[in-house]
């Protein structure tokens, strides 16, 4: 009806007024306070990165068409009907190094899992997390709500759990700011990997997602899911959706009994990765009344073997928390250096052919590496 259409577009108007005198202030506040607004408009960006659309798999089984970036929420397992195909044991050292990689980056990260398949057993063991880079399309503007797997990056992991003995058994992402529960983009992902790593009439594969800011949550927790996603057998309604039904898989956590050199590596290597990425998540932004730093270590003490000393323990988060803020300095030196330069090859017209945007960026990433050596020496 022609009244019922005004009035959605009379709230329409006024929402979209609204939004800009929002956004208008939102500026003003910027310009009254520069050290402020550089702090915060990260986390602005980030916010704005939270799916809306949920549904259910009774959602998926109506036909309708959903926006992909709809998150699904898991259905469970259960003996007397859907049954969990298979056991799955994680290492800690693996849930450290997703809990970790997923608190550097305010968009989506993305990795491998290696471990083994025992067919007789129908038991899944993770033993190692492989950090993956992502496809930057576009500058890396969609990975707040979605992540691809650069496939340089896919071939050197796959290269190092080969190297290991050990098979390609998941992946993990991370949902930055909203709740772990799969995407229909993740739920085909995870339906790819599943027959992508299909071992006779079974489908050992699984995929996690980790949620460390997830501003909803009751915990300094980070929320973990592992999902795998029903194709056929139990769950018929995926023949009228077109698409699987994301199961929420029961997983349980072996404590190694100690850190490796291989994972304390892993974490060195992630952090001099993030030193230099645009979208690093600076440890002193605040998340829910303490810093980000204070959030992941409370979330990451809980990964370490619980046989480590508590003298160890502490030495070794309290020297993780130094490397991590020393990141923070030397990102936002060599952010400095980059855009003084940046700024001096524009007004050179001269210069400005010379230097591509990954030159550029090569240069930023010397000026860490030199800000390094002389700490080094210091």
């Amino acid at each position: 009806p022609a009244d019922a259409r005004a009035a959605v577009e009379a709230a329409a108007a006024a929402a979209a007024s609204a939004d800009a005198a929002g956004a208008a202030d939102f500026e003003g506040d910027l310009k009254d306070d520069e050290d402020l607004g550089d702090a915060l408009r990260p986390v602005r960006a980030l916010r704005r990165s939270r799916p809306t659309k949920h549904a259910t798999s009774l959602s998926l089984a109506s036909g309708h068409q959903l926006d992909p970036l709809t998150l699904v929420q898991c259905e469970r397992f259960t003996e007397a009907r859907t049954p969990q195909p298979f056991t799955v044991r994680v290492h800690s050292e693996a849930v450290f190094i997703m809990d970790l990689h997923s608190h550097l980056s305010t968009t989506e990260i993305i990795g491998y899992l290696g471990g083994t398949w025992n067919p007789q057993l129908r038991a899944l063991e993770i033993v190692m997390a492989i950090p993956c880079s992502a496809i930057e399309e576009d500058g890396g503007a969609h990975r707040g709500q979605n992540v691809e797997m650069d496939p340089e990056s896919e071939m050197l992991a796959r290269d190092r759990i080969a190297s290991k003995g050990l098979s390609i058994v998941g992946w993990y992402h991370s949902h930055p700011v909203f709740r772990p529960d799969p995407s229909l983009r993740d739920i085909e992902n995870q339906t790819s990997f599943q027959n992508l790593f299909r071992v006779d009439q079974h489908e050992p594969f699984v995929g996690f997602i980790v949620a460390p800011y997830d501003q909803g949550s009751p915990s300094a927790q980070s929320a973990l899911r592992c999902f795998w996603v029903a194709t056929r057998g139990a769950n018929s309604r995926q023949a009228s959706s077109g698409f699987g039904i994301p199961m929420a898989a029961v997983f349980d956590v072996y404590m190694s009994p100690d850190l490796s050199l291989e994972c304390v590596a892993e974490v060195a290597s992630l952090i001099k990765f993030y030193e230099a990425f645009a979208d690093r998540c600076a440890m002193t932004w605040d998340w829910k009344g303490m810093t980000y730093l204070e959030k992941l270590k409370t979330s990451l003490l809980s990964k370490l073997p619980e046989s480590m000393p508590e003298e160890k323990r502490n030495r070794f988060m309290a020297h993780l928390a130094q490397l991590l803020l020393l990141s923070d300095a030397l990102h936002r030196e060599a952010t400095r250096k980059l855009t003084d330069l940046t700024d001096r090859v524009k007004s050179n017209h001269r210069l400005l052919p010379l230097l591509a945007k990954n030159d550029l960026c090569e240069i930023g990433l010397r000026s860490v590496d030199r800000q390094i050596e002389h700490l080094k020496t210091l």
